[in-house]
């Protein structure tokens, strides 16, 4: 709903990326951690901040949800959708 709100979301290659901030994506990374962590996804710490994806990277971030979390406790995740034909140009 931020997202749409916002007006943070972007479509590519079949994709609509949903991107929010603050207090929903706080939400959504602490619900992740057990799932990351737990070998269902991924959790990754790296210069003082935590990623926690919903699937292991491939090649890169593309097609991924994920949150992250910097060092001073700002929040942003990113959600996907795979809307496949229907959505391309």
């Amino acid at each position: 709903a931020q997202a749409i709100a916002a007006r943070t979301y972007d479509r590519e290659a079949g994709l609509i990326r949903f991107r929010c901030e603050g207090a929903p994506a706080a939400a959504f990374f602490d619900a992740l951690a057990g799932w990351s962590a737990g070998g269902g996804g991924m959790e990754i710490t790296a210069d003082g901040a935590t990623w926690r994806l919903t699937a292991p990277i491939e090649e890169n971030l593309f097609g991924r949800d994920y949150c992250r979390r910097d060092a001073a406790g700002a929040t942003q995740c990113t959600a996907v959708f795979n809307a496949g034909d229907f959505i391309k140009p």
